[in-house]
């Protein structure tokens, strides 16, 4: 039941990304626009897959991405045209000044469901 939520959850995430990468009127370079499409749609996809058919590296790299989207700059980045396609995020820090971060809870519990995904089952 986690597995196919998760995949359910994973392709949304992609889809979202995905529509905003097409729909958008980013003044950002092909590169840039790429990259942000290997991150945020194409390891969304291996993780759907991965958590259908049971494989743990695929899982692992959707891991590693909900890990480095928990805490981020409020700012956004310079490299990636827009920001995560789905964030449920609260700022803490000098947000007066720009210079806080963003604790995304959205991430935060996709990295606890993908982490409990790769435990170990018991025989």
């Amino acid at each position: 039941m986690v597995h196919k939520l998760t995949a359910i959850t994973l392709s949304i995430y992609a889809l979202i990304a995905g529509c905003l990468l097409l729909f958008s009127y980013a003044d950002k370079t092909i590169w840039q626009q790429f990259i942000y499409a290997i991150i945020f749609i194409v390891i969304p996809i291996i993780g759907t897959l991965s958590s259908l058919y049971g494989d743990k590296g695929g899982i692992s790299l959707v891991l590693l991405l909900m890990a480095t989207q928990v805490i981020r700059p409020l700012t956004p980045f310079e490299f990636f045209p827009f920001h995560a396609p789905f964030s449920l995020a609260f700022p803490f820090g000098q947000i007066e000044q720009g210079k806080g971060y963003l604790f995304d809870i959205f991430a935060f519990v996709m990295l606890l469901v993908v982490a409990f995904m790769l435990k170990p089952k018991k025989q």
